[in-house]
């Protein structure tokens, strides 16, 4: 267990250390945000608002664009509490009533009323225009909260179902000691008083694999004392109760408990160790639900609403990971499988798309040097997946860990940044990670992967390098706005380079090279500037920064810079011609008709249904033009996506 006193020294460390920190609140927030989320701290939204009137306070809040949910964070900390003290029921009432008084501010519009300059406006706009995100409202406190408080569950605020969780300083000691124990077990003997019988029915060099079951009991106390860690390998978050699945889970759990055994798929796990007697599992090390996320957090929900699980049994197949050498391959292969069946493969979310999957397979075989290290760097196309990974490899001998420096490691949303800056689109940057990355996937997602090759990725990563150089470069200066800042910079970079720069020998070097700093020192001056040099009505300068003028302003900067002579311009958002091709030639009947030719002579990996939409276009464009029967937009969406797959496997079009 983490000590009370350890977690004050760190917050009162980390207040005093970063200047862009306005309270301790906000630091004790930044301190445990990345214990809570499992993600970098530059996820988190730094809100700071208060709406005294109403009870309101708001402390951060982060987004998470694979999952569709939005976490909502009000920190509550006292530097005077003392260990044990608990927090008063009044204090933890009004600032729960206040968090669900911003709802209803949210839901009647009059939020408008607040000052479009303020981030809490952001938080509400971003909230309006995403209506079927889940929100779930978190507070994190320093003290004890008593266990007679309403602490974790779901509940109503007018036609919105929202989530509630509490974090206080034992929750916390206790996700934080997570973090750094070497291994996880989990003695099923101590914990639970007893094992659970099992069938081997699998084994070989890598893998061994188990069919067992779990208690409802067991998963539900699980999941509340660590289900970040817990699901951390699950390729989805809770769904919450309203999702139609998980309605007929407590369906069942209240009417059928007997036959739920029967009804659920089951959970698949992984471990990298287990210990077994007389075919009854003991222990399991480094569990891991990967698939069955949906159904662990439902009983957890049950449990709040007091429900009996005393008779609920789901069935589990385990997977011992025996070769640690290749578990990084195995984690991801039994992840994706796990969930194929699912509707995690009808969503089609961001992170399993075609370009960001081939990203990740380039950046696990290029090998980056520096200071006589060779080591990859790590692409986390899913939140978490970092962790999840350093959990199983604990010894510092693991090869994971030496070819993985975690200070090396970089996320989707971070590239989607770097990439856009680069693109000059700084005022889309300043909109928010979310907003960012929504319009860059737009793009990406019908990308050919013979586009994305390792050209790509070392260029891409060495976006990365630059970006983080003006972060450090803005620290050392102690400027204000540095987000807006490192975008603006970066795209006036990339305006007057004309997009030309010797990213490969800044990937080569791992580092941007003294020159090339000192100059991009002065340029991030000269843009603070300009980017403080706001109209009348823009007092606020982060709202300024979201405004096209702002880059219009910007961009009028006289200045020449000594810039390395370099004439390869580097386009990360090529042109789609063949998705441009298909938008201006949908319906054109001869297209289909060559196209259904070429897949008889080519082709063998499509579908029935999809041989059999080719086939009918014509007839489809000829009713659609005759007037007989509009073309649906299902109709549309589908026929492009297979002219595109089409043109990935080699057809040519005119």
């Amino acid at each position: 267990m983490i000590a009370f006193d350890y977690i004050s020294s760190k917050v009162s460390e980390q207040y005093n250390s970063n200047q862009e920190i306005e309270d301790i609140d906000s630091a004790f927030l930044h301190f445990v945000f990345p214990f809570l989320e499992q993600v970098d701290l530059d996820l988190l939204n730094d809100c700071n608002e208060q709406i005294p009137a109403k009870n309101i306070k708001v402390s951060g809040y982060y987004c998470n664009v694979d999952e569709n949910y939005i976490n909502i964070y009000v920190s509550i900390y006292n530097q005077f509490a003392k260990s044990g003290q608990s927090i008063l029921e009044k204090e933890f009432e009004g600032t729960k009533s206040g968090l669900d008084n911003l709802i209803k501010m949210i839901d009647d519009n009059s939020y408008r009323e607040i000052n479009e300059s303020r981030p809490l406006y952001d938080l509400c706009d971003y909230i309006v225009s995403h209506i079927d995100m889940e929100i779930i409202l978190n507070i994190v406190t320093n003290y004890v909260v008593p266990k007679g408080y309403i602490l974790d569950g779901n509940y109503k605020i007018g036609i919105r179902s929202i989530g509630l969780r509490t974090f206080d300083v034992n929750d916390l000691a206790n996700k934080i000691s997570a973090t750094f124990t070497n291994t996880n077990t989990l003695n099923l003997l101590e914990k639970f008083g007893k094992g659970t019988s099992a069938v081997l029915i699998s084994s070989d060099n890598d893998i061994d694999v188990y069919l067992t079951s779990f208690s409802g009991e067991w998963l539900a106390q699980l999941y509340k004392e660590d289900s970040i860690g817990l699901l951390s390998a699950n390729v989805r978050s809770y769904l919450k109760r309203t999702n139609k699945v998980n309605k007929e889970i407590i369906e069942t759990v209240k009417e059928s408990p007997q036959e739920f055994v029967a009804y659920n798929n089951g959970l698949s796990a992984i471990a990298t160790g287990i210990q077994i007697d007389n075919n009854v599992i003991e222990s399991l090390t480094d569990f891991l639900i990967v698939n069955g996320g949906q159904t662990t957090a439902t009983l957890y929900e049950c449990k709040n609403d007091r429900l009996d699980l005393s008779k609920i049994i789901v069935p589990a197949k385990i997977a011992i990971i025996k070769n640690i050498e290749s578990s990084e391959y195995l984690v991801s292969n039994i992840s994706i499988f796990s969930n194929s069946q699912t509707a995690i493969k009808r969503s089609d979310p961001p992170s399993n798309s075609k370009f960001f999957k081939t990203y990740e397979d380039i950046s696990k075989t290029v090998m980056a040097r520096k200071n006589m290290q060779d080591y990859h760097c790590f692409f986390e196309r899913t939140n978490g997946q970092y962790n999840t990974l350093k959990k199983i490899h604990t010894k510092k001998s693991d090869s994971f860990l030496l070819l993985n420096p975690e200070k090396f490691k970089f996320s989707k949303l971070q590239l989607a940044q770097a990439i856009i800056s680069w693109q000059q689109m700084p005022d889309l940057v300043c909109k928010g990670q979310e907003k960012c990355f929504e319009y860059f996937y737009s793009i990406v997602k019908d990308f050919s992967t013979q586009i994305v090759d390792e050209n790509y990725f070392k260029g891409s990563y060495a976006l990365i390098i630059v970006y983080r150089k003006f972060d450090q470069i803005i620290k050392k200066l102690k400027l204000q706005y540095k987000s807006s800042l490192i975008a603006y910079t970066m795209s006036y970079l990339s305006l007057i380079s004309k997009k030309c720069a010797d990213l490969i020998e800044i990937w080569n070097n791992q580092a941007t090279g003294h020159e090339f700093e000192q100059m991009l020192t002065i340029m991030v001056q000269d843009v603070y500037e300009k980017l403080i040099d706001s109209p009348s009505n823009y007092s606020d300068i982060r709202m300024w920064s979201r405004k096209s003028e702002c880059w219009d302003h910007v961009k009028t900067i006289v200045k020449k810079y000594e810039l390395p002579e370099n004439e390869k311009e580097w386009e990360f958002l090529p042109e789609n011609a063949a998705k441009t091709y298909i938008e201006n030639n949908l319906k054109n009947s001869k297209m289909w008709i060559n196209l259904e030719k070429w897949i008889q002579i080519n082709s063998k990996s499509f579908t029935e249904s999809q041989i059999y939409m080719i086939h009918g276009m014509p007839a489809v464009i000829y009713k659609h033009d005759k007037g007989m029967r509009k073309m649906t937009r299902k109709q549309e969406t589908f026929a492009k996506s297979i002219f595109l797959a089409a043109v990935e496997q080699g057809f040519k079009f005119e």
